[in-house]
């Protein structure tokens, strides 16, 4: 079936550059953090569909929820556009509420058993915005499936910026 050979092993990405990435929320995944305190592992995507290096890249980020990280916590929902005053009744639905949001996220270089890796050290509100599409009323919708369409994939998502039409486009 498969048979291991060290000589195509990967060596895995380079380090990224520190700056800015523009970047959706992929997901998130409840855990409880090795002091116990709850919290979300992010997984966070560099756009595809923005001029930027490390294009699809996965960055995983903890986000720890206890007294000390409240500032990071309510800066991570700011900077997803939370509406002032959201209540979520529970881990799994800030998750749910938060995937699929666009963000810009401020990597660094940290080291790690001697070996330079990316974090993240601080996020921000996306400046071109798109990412998924909530329904007028604010809610995501129960499903298993991802809620939200990339900007590439819609016309329609706001990107702050206009959407360029030619006569090719119209259907009259």
């Amino acid at each position: 079936m498969f048979k291991f050979d060290s000589k195509k092993a990967s060596e895995g990405f380079a380090v990224l550059p520190a700056g800015k990435y523009e970047a959706f929320v992929d997901g998130g995944q409840f855990k409880k953090a090795s002091t116990g305190a709850d919290m979300i592992v992010w997984k966070l995507k560099i756009r595809n569909d923005v001029d930027q290096e490390g294009k699809g890249r996965i960055i995983f980020n903890n986000l720890v929820f206890n007294e000390k990280t409240e500032g990071m916590v309510h800066g991570f929902l700011k900077a997803i556009g939370t509406p002032e005053g959201k209540e979520f009744n529970d881990y799994q639905d800030i998750i749910n509420y938060a995937t699929g949001k666009a963000i810009l996220i401020n990597l660094k270089v940290t080291q790690y058993q001697g070996k330079d890796q990316n974090s993240v050290s601080w996020v921000e509100a996306s400046e071109i915005g798109g990412g998924r599409v909530d329904n007028p009323f604010g809610e995501v919708a129960a499903t298993t499936e991802p809620n939200y369409t990339r900007v590439d994939e819609d016309p329609f998502a706001s990107t702050k910026g206009p959407i360029e039409v030619d006569e090719s486009d119209l259907p009259f």
